[in-house]
């Protein structure tokens, strides 16, 4: 196991690799990142809030996991200039830093640090983010901005720089419940992370002629992972894992809001270098760091650790995503929503819809949304953040930073029964798997 011994006393360090295992002897960081074109919560669907909200999960990750330090990613020189004023939505990006950073040493006598990363340093994040013609990183909704591929990459020089043996990465929408990660932490050898996707989704031929939501689902899906879906895509990923001197298979697809690094791993690994040839299998590029994370994992090498689906858990899901794979992550969120405590939820992590912090989320709970969703778990769970939020950084923050009545609870949230569940397209799951067809092959243009 790679490990990074925690005391530079030669005695401690004895005791130190007599107990590598445990938690105590490996230094983590826990890692986000941030743009911060704007600072404004009335920008175009809330975006100007992000810097807040990733600063409000490294504050929560601290409270639960004091002996982990905590990192942003950004690029302060690319933050928006503008001073701010005396108006309470006109925040500058340095006042949301230095308030909220200052709340973190006062509540935990330690300082937030910057990672102020430079594409310089990162090849495969200039090479993501260049204006190649045909170049891109996202099929339908334009490009990410660099700060989303960090994480990938980042861990060796966390390693080299800060001393860190594992980088823990959370978006800033993933919302940890418990500590109980802390036990999974050293038993990563290379990337822990959660199975999504099976395997064989990215592989199996799609259907032809159905047009129901899962069919398209699916076709999405077969664009977003092309590098592995498509064959000669495939034999390049093949080649590149090749010129490293390692084989190639395609694995589950991943989740990447929670990820668990082990930095040491990343370096001798020569993982920048993974990434950086991977980008360049295909002229259009990633759809996005989730699916890169997905594609490298494949390198027979790699050490993965599939973490148990409590550690992400999507709260809100579509039936088309259900029915389009049944996968692991899918059923499990089917079963976390049933009823409480039917289980168990690490982290949260509010997908397909409004974040929590987004004043948007409380029009979005109205009941045409509820028709398109197989689990919408969200309302309860937002509540928990949004109570966290307001005791944490009371209400003139709350009024700075995010929306107006951004952070009120959502009513009947907690009732019982707030948690909505679908359960046909779990059935449907359930018969298929029971007849033998197996995730992702026909039959799944019905819900019943």
């Amino acid at each position: 196991m790679f490990g990074q011994p925690c005391a530079p006393a030669s005695s401690m360090r004895r005791l130190c690799l007599m107990i590598l295992a445990t938690a105590q002897c490996h230094r983590v960081a826990v890692l986000t990142t941030s743009d911060c074109r704007s600072a404004s919560p009335v920008t175009h669907h809330e975006f100007g809030t992000q810097l807040a909200a990733s600063l409000v999960v490294l504050l929560r990750m601290r409270e639960l996991f004091p002996g982990w330090d905590a990192f942003l990613a950004t690029r302060p020189s690319k933050w928006n200039g503008s001073p701010g004023s005396n108006a309470a939505k006109d925040a500058s990006c340095r006042e949301v830093w230095d308030d909220l950073s200052g709340l973190y040493r006062e509540r935990f006598g330690a300082e937030l640090r910057l990672v102020n990363y430079d594409h310089r340093d990162f090849a495969m994040l200039d090479v993501v983010v260049s204006r190649i013609p045909g170049k891109e990183t996202d099929h339908s909704r334009g490009h990410w901005p660099s700060e989303a591929f960090v994480h990938l990459v980042i861990g060796a020089r966390m390693l080299e720089e800060y001393g860190y043996s594992h980088t823990v990465y959370v978006d800033a929408d993933a919302w940890p419940l418990d500590d109980a990660l802390r036990f999974e932490v050293p038993r990563v050898d290379g990337i822990g992370c959660v199975a999504a996707l099976p395997a064989q989704c990215l592989e199996v031929e799609l259907p032809r002629g159905v047009s129901s939501a899962a069919s398209r689902a699916a076709k999405e899906r077969a664009d977003e992972y092309r590098l592995v879906t498509d064959p000669a895509l495939r034999a390049g990923v093949a080649e590149a894992a090749a010129r490293l001197g390692h084989g190639y298979r395609v694995v589950n697809g991943t989740n990447s809001g929670v990820v668990v690094y082990n930095n040491e791993f990343l370096k001798h690994a020569r993982w920048a270098d993974w990434m950086h040839a991977l980008v360049n299998v295909s002229r259009r590029g990633f759809y996005g760091d989730q699916t890169a994370l997905t594609v490298a994992l494949g390198r027979a090498d790699v050490p993965v650790r599939w973490l148990h689906p409590r550690f992400n858990v999507m709260v809100t899901l579509p039936y088309s995503y259900v029915l389009s794979s049944c996968g692991e992550d899918a059923l499990y969120a089917g079963r976390a929503a049933r009823a409480a405590g039917a289980a168990p939820v690490s982290i949260a992590h509010f997908t397909w819809g409004p974040k929590p912090w987004m004043k948007a989320l409380d029009a979005w709970r109205a009941t045409h949304r509820l028709k398109t969703n197989a689990v919408q778990n969200d309302g309860p769970l937002a509540n928990d953040y949004r109570a966290w939020v307001r005791e944490t950084l009371g209400a003139r923050r709350v009024a700075r930073f995010f929306s107006d009545d951004a952070m009120a609870p959502l009513p009947n949230a907690t009732a019982p029964g707030s948690a909505r569940l679908d359960p046909r397209p779990f059935r449907r799951c359930g018969a298929l798997t029971a007849g033998g067809a197996g995730p992702c092959h026909g039959g799944m243009s019905s819900v019943r």
